[in-house]
């Protein structure tokens, strides 16, 4: 089919499109009967609705049912003769007067009633048969003006909807329950998110979803918010934005679906039912295109993906701890050859500890801190079962090894201010043998319990 339609938005032309493209947006909600398009050839635009009639026409009415022309408009009441139930004439002769037989005159005015009264009765036929027949003609009209707001109310099948969500919507809408039941449904694309109802009425509701852990195919979590427009049973979600993740994924979700105010209910329920005007859901609801087997084999094989990288996780973290207690056991090894005998003087050892230590430890705890810090904002972009206990374990070693520095140093001015002492030596020990301590205890909980 030809592409030669564009349709105007904020005064730019958008296409071209064909018919078919044309109408798919109708359904979709991009095109409105008011929205202007416009070919080449054509003076100035028009509006989609009035290309819908200049292809296609205006629908004739059923004709109306014929009457008989001659028949009279029974408003029209026919003058009636009076008659009388004798008469008698008299002819006057220049002579004498002779009376006119009653018995021939009462036989003529019997004829005159019932010719009238056979009149009467034909001109009441025909009365009721316009009563009749105009009663019939506006019980035509209502039933062709319901069948015809029945048929603008019928929902289309969305072109991005599955055929078997759309049986489903079918379903749902011919089961014409009173209470409200509603279904969700994810389009080929993943852009849209449609809600069907069995409520036919019409207005705004609010959809929140969140992706519940562990039952999804995303790297992330999702959270969303959207506006849609429920009519002819179904609401369209296809503005939607997302507070947490990009995208929707395969998977169960919490869905809380409701409306703010009133729904407006159309004419061909207004005498029929008595439903809810408000929408009210909460529960979980799988939001995919994967049939339930697949799915949950799909999950299956990436939760084992994940504990894999978990356990991932707790070994590199396990080493890391080791590696801060080795550093730490160095550093005490040479803090504590200041306190031994020898021809050195005090202050020679002390200077000689700080020379070492800033050669070969100093860098160390830099470097550590800041690889630590890469890996701990790495970290809180996946997602696995023991996401927040593994960055703090993340945090603790970056404090950790900022300690080391600082308890380094604290020590080395110690040392240059006081003299050697027994006090001095226990004090400056157990400051490092207190992370000597906190690093096993890490190394055993992760041993007995996360490998």
């Amino acid at each position: 089919m030809e592409k030669q339609w564009f349709v105007i938005r904020n005064e730019k032309h958008v296409g071209p499109y064909d018919l078919d493209s044309l109408d798919e947006m109708h359904h979709s909600g991009k095109v409105e009967l008011d929205t202007f398009v416009w070919k080449e050839g054509w003076d100035e635009p028009r509006t989609y609705k009035d290309l819908l009639f200049e292809l296609e026409g205006v629908p004739d009415l059923p004709p109306p049912i014929p009457f008989d022309a001659a028949i009279k408009s029974p408003l029209v009441r026919d003058e009636v003769i009076p008659l009388e139930s004798e008469k008698i004439e008299y002819l006057e002769d220049t002579n004498d007067h002779e009376e006119i037989d009653l018995e021939s005159t009462a036989v003529d005015n019997q004829g005159l009633i019932e010719e009238e009264a056979s009149r009467r009765k034909s001109k009441n036929t025909k009365y009721f048969k316009v009563v009749l027949g105009s009663i019939l003609l506006l019980v035509l009209v209502l039933l062709t003006a319901f069948y015809l707001l029945k048929q603008n109310n019928k929902v289309s099948k969305p072109s991005q909807m599955k055929l078997l969500d759309f049986e489903a919507l079918t379903s749902l809408i011919d089961k014409n329950e009173l209470s409200t039941k509603v279904e969700f449904y994810l389009s080929k694309n993943r852009s849209t998110i449609w809600m069907g109802t069995s409520n036919p009425y019409t207005g705004e509701v609010v959809l929140k979803i969140s992706s519940i852990y562990g039952r999804h195919l995303g790297d992330v979590e999702v959270e969303a918010l959207s506006y849609g427009e429920l009519k002819s049973n179904i609401a369209t979600f296809d503005q939607i934005t997302f507070t947490k993740g990009e995208k929707i994924v395969e998977g169960y979700y919490n869905i809380e679906a409701y409306t703010t105010k009133p729904l407006q209910v159309p004419f061909t329920q207004k005498f029929s039912d008595d439903r809810d005007t408000m929408i009210s859901f909460k529960g979980v609801v799988y939001l995919g295109l994967l049939k339930s087997q697949k799915f949950e084999k799909a999950l299956a094989l990436k939760n084992k993906k994940e504990q894999t990288n978990e356990k991932k996780f707790w070994e590199e973290l396990r080493e890391k701890y080791l590696t801060i207690k080795m550093i730490t056991i160095q550093i005490q090894n040479a803090m504590n050859d200041i306190f031994k005998e020898n021809e050195k003087s005090w202050k020679e050892k002390v200077a000689n500890f700080e020379n070492e230590y800033k050669a070969k430890y100093g860098d160390f705890f830099t470097s550590f801190v800041l690889a630590n810090e890469i890996n701990y904002n790495e970290l809180e972009q996946k997602d696995f079962p023991d996401k927040l206990e593994v960055i703090s374990n993340y945090a603790r070693l970056s404090r950790i090894a900022k300690a080391i520095g600082t308890s380094t140093m604290d020590s080395l001015n110690l040392f240059e201010s006081i003299d050697k002492g027994a006090d001095l030596e226990d004090q400056v020990r157990n400051k490092f043998q207190g992370i000597i301590d906190l690093c096993d205890q890490k190394m055993e909980m992760i041993n007995t319990t996360k490998l």
